[in-house]
């Protein structure tokens, strides 16, 4: 259903052909499926935060999401997809089918992926915080750094805590068939992160006369296009690992080709290193882990940012507790 009651067959059949190739493939548990496109998803955000039950963390960010599936682990009987209209339109999605069966693909393989480590995932909960340091110090209170310390403090929550949650799902995808989609939407984000280098040119000449707005020396706007840089990229090994593990050797062969040749040359040697580092993390990773195992999993694949970053003045402290 559409806001506003306007029919989408072309949604309704992309949907159909992702359960029937879960079906096919993999247990799959849900009697009722409900589809809703809304023009925003902060009314579903502010919903949720509203629940007298404690939500896994996370739920903040729904109004940023193209897609959501809500659930109940403990009856999966039903779901309830979310999608945000707009968003999907920005981001170049809508009405291409093969990126969208791909997103609402990796929204189903949520629940059909839960393991141990993805429920100890959802146990814990995070604290970030930074501290500025020398010549970084200049960036404290001003709005170029609130803004950059946000999404700093959401790709660490990404690459961490919740990292089990996207890969396990992205491989239940591939477990399913449904590589062909995802490899299509992942080329697209490689392509979509290629063509950004000029505006990355653009950001870092915008930056180096923006002295006006608290930066001045060329320490800060070599952290802030750092953290740009690996808040870039970083994330795609959660897309690309998973090709390796499932067999599927030829697609993470083509994307890494593309980072490799295209892509990381513009950049510092330390982010292709720490794509690497992350993928040894992820191609590891085991879907047994308890709390206190996958709290030392999370330190090992967060020490080498935070390192790269000491270099750069900026110190991160963080902390998993339940």
């Amino acid at each position: 259903m559409a806001e506003g009651g306007e029919p989408l067959p072309w949604l309704i059949e992309v949907e159909k052909r992702v359960i029937e190739q879960f079906v096919s493939q993999a247990d799959w548990p849900h009697e009722l499926v409900l589809m809703t496109v809304l023009d925003s998803l902060a009314p579903l955000a502010q919903q949720a935060q509203q629940l007298p039950t404690e939500l896994p963390e996370g739920v903040e960010t729904l109004a940023d999401r193209v897609v959501v599936n809500v659930y109940d682990s403990a009856d999966l009987s039903r779901c309830h997809l979310f999608i945000n209209r707009p968003l999907m339109m920005q981001k170049g999605y809508w009405e291409n089918a093969h990126r969208m069966q791909a997103l609402l693909a990796h929204e189903h393989a949520h629940p059909l992926s839960e393991n141990r480590t993805t429920h100890s995932s959802r146990q814990l909960r995070s604290q970030v915080n930074f501290v500025l340091e020398d010549a970084a110090e200049e960036l404290k209170g001003t709005p170029l750094w609130d803004k950059a310390s946000c999404s700093l403090r959401d790709m660490l929550r990404t690459l961490s805590l919740y990292a089990p949650r996207e890969l396990f799902a992205n491989m239940m995808c591939l477990i399913a068939g449904i590589d062909e989609p995802l490899f299509a939407l992942d080329q697209y984000h490689v392509r979509e992160l290629v063509q950004s280098l000029e505006e990355r040119e653009t950001m870092q000449r915008r930056l180096r006369s923006s002295g006006d707005k608290g930066v001045s020396s060329d320490e800060s706007v070599e952290l802030l296009l750092l953290l740009a840089d690996m808040e870039s990229c970083l994330p795609l090994a959660l897309e690309i690992v998973p090709f390796w593990r499932s067999g599927k050797e030829d697609y993470a062969r083509a994307l890494e080709a593309s980072l490799e040749g295209d892509f990381f040359p513009h950049l510092g040697p330390e982010i292709s290193s720490l794509y690497e580092h992350l993928c040894e993390c992820y191609y590891r990773l085991q879907g047994d882990l308890n709390t206190d195992r996958f709290k030392g999993w999370m330190t090992q694949v967060l020490r080498p940012l935070a390192d790269e970053l000491v270099e750069r003045d900026l110190i991160i402290r963080y902390e998993f507790t339940t």
